[in-house]
């Protein structure tokens, strides 16, 4: 019986989660000019006292660029976002480069998956220290 209040909370935790927009201490980011970069895998930015890490790609179903393909296939992209000090936790986000989510927001902060590159070629699968996302940040 003492696992039940756990498994409530995360259960309640992950339903608030299954729009790519995550529970947080929202900042006033409104009058943020949008701002978009590229990083590699690894990387991180620091926008308005909060930390985007580029995580990885876990999936990358993307269509070679020299095959013919009836769907252009998806590549998921890791990103974190969290405070540079100690307001409270980070949140990830997977963000997509064909289907919904492309963006996502934690802490007020809007991040959107703007591109992915390289695009997968034959043969063979994309190193992840080759990847880089480019990435745009609003307020929301």
């Amino acid at each position: 019986m003492r696992f039940a209040p756990m498994v409530a909370v995360t259960a309640l935790g992950l339903v608030g989660c299954s729009d790519n927009t995550l529970p947080s201490t929202e900042l006033d980011l409104r009058d943020l000019a949008p701002v978009q970069w590229t990083m590699r895998v690894g990387e991180e930015r620091t926008i308005e006292g909060l930390r985007v890490t580029f995580g990885g790609v876990p999936q990358d179903s993307r269509c070679p660029t020299e095959v013919l393909c009836p769907w252009s296939g998806n590549a998921v992209a890791s990103i974190e976002v969290g405070p540079v000090t100690g307001r409270g936790p980070s949140f990830p986000l997977s963000l997509n480069t064909s289907i919904e989510p492309r963006h996502g927001s934690a802490y007020g902060l809007r991040i959107t998956l703007i591109s992915l590159r390289p695009e997968p070629r034959t043969p063979g699968p994309i190193r992840e220290q080759d990847y880089e996302a480019e990435l745009r940040a609003s307020g929301q």
